[in-house]
């Protein structure tokens, strides 16, 4: 399996504010050997002026709702 960077996937991510984990989809920006880095996605309507921006082709990815990519929001997973 190869992992290429602008692919969604879905990821074990950690809330921010507990220690619960949900599987949730991600935008992979770069990967490596050890770690990929990626970008939160939501569904919220996005708000361009906190860096978020709507996914163009949301439903090629898979996803089941619009959804919203967090730039501002990296994750090392």
């Amino acid at each position: 399996m190869t992992i290429k960077p602008w692919e969604v996937w879905f990821a074990a991510v950690r809330f921010e504010d507990s220690q619960q984990i949900k599987n949730r989809p991600v935008v992979v920006t770069s990967s490596g050997a050890i770690y990929v880095m990626a970008l939160k996605v939501t569904s919220h309507v996005p708000h361009n002026e906190w860096g978020e921006y709507a996914l163009q082709q949301w439903q090629a990815a898979s996803l089941n709702k619009p959804s919203t990519v967090r730039i501002g929001k990296r994750l090392r997973l």
